[in-house]
C-alpha cells in the first residue's frame, strides 16, 4: 500500500483490522478467517516484565512448537542469553522485532503490517522478507521500503485523495504504469491547447477541470518522485 504521508494508509489498515468503524458500508471477513496486525500499538502494549522468549510464547499459536519459537527468535537476532532479556530493557528496535515475531507466530491467514521494517537493521529486514515471501496467506503492507515492497508485493494499492486504486502487478510495474499515465496526460494537455474555446460557460468549466487535472498531475509527479528517489 503506497501513498503520501497523511493520505490515509494507516487509517485504511485500521478499517481492515476492524479497530476503526467504516462511515459507510460494512466490513466482512470470510468464515474462520482470523487476522493479525502489526503497528505501533502492538509494540506499546508488550508486557514489560516478560522476557523475549516468554513474550513470543504468549503470542504464538497453540500448535507452534518451542523449537519453532526459538527459530523465530534467532531469525530476529535473539539467540543465546538474549532470549532471556526482559522487554523493559530492550531498545525500540528490539521491541519492534519481538512484536513482529508475535504476529508471525500467530499463524493467522491474514496479516496487516504497518511499516514493519521501521527500526530494523538490514539482517532483520532480510529475515522478515524471506519469511513473508514464504507466507501462504494474505498480506496487506504499508511500507516506504521500496526494496521490501518489490520482494513481497504482488499487487499495489495506491491511496490518494480519499480513494483507493488497485494495480495488479509488481512494484516496478506500478511505477512504470504511473510514468505512462503522466506521459499521456502531458500529451493530452498539449493537444488541448489547440482546441476551440467555446462559449464562456463551457470555457469556465473547462478551465476548472484543467486546473483540477493539473493539480492531480502534480500530485502524481510528486508521488512518482517519492517512489523512485534513491
Amino acid at each position: 500500500m503506497v501513498g503520501f504521508n497523511g493520505a490515509g494508509k494507516s487509517t485504511l489498515l485500521k478499517g481492515l483490522a476492524g479497530t476503526l468503524l467504516p462511515q459507510q458500508g460494512q466490513r466482512e471477513l470470510r468464515l474462520n478467517v482470523k487476522l493479525a496486525i502489526f503497528n505501533q500499538h502492538v509494540i506499546e502494549v508488550l508486557n514489560p516484565e516478560d522476557t523475549v522468549l516468554s513474550s513470543l510464547q504468549a503470542g504464538a499459536h497453540p500448535e507452534v512448537s518451542r523449537q519453532e519459537i526459538l527459530a523465530m527468535a534467532g531469525s530476529l537476532l535473539f539467540s543465546g542469553d538474549r532470549i532471556q532479556k526482559k522487554i523493559n530493557v530492550l531498545s525500540g528496535g528490539e521491541k519492534s522485532r519481538v512484536a513482529l515475531g508475535r504476529v508471525l507466530l500467530q499463524r493467522a491467514p491474514f496479516l496487516l503490517l504497518d511499516e514493519p521494517t521501521n527500526h530494523l537493521d538490514f539482517q532483520t529486514v532480510e529475515a522478515l522478507t524471506q519469511a513473508l515471501e514464504k507466507y501462504p496467506g494474505t498480506l496487506v503492507v504499508v511500507s516506504h521500503d521500496r526494496g521490501f515492497i518489490r520482494r513481497v508485493g504482488t499487487k499495489i494499492v495506491e491511496v490518494d485523495q480519499g480513494k483507493v486504486f488497485v494495480y495488479p502487478g509488481t512494484y516496478d510495474e506500478y511505477v512504470w504504469s504511473l510514468q505512462q499515465r503522466l506521459s499521456k496526460e502531458e500529451s493530452s494537455e498539449g493537444e488541448s491547447e489547440f482546441s476551440s474555446v467555446g462559449n464562456v460557460k463551457e470555457n469556465i468549466q473547462g478551465t476548472r477541470e484543467k486546473q483540477s487535472s493539473r493539480d492531480q498531475k502534480k500530485e502524481k509527479e510528486r508521488l512518482l518522485k517519492t517512489l523512485t528517489k534513491s
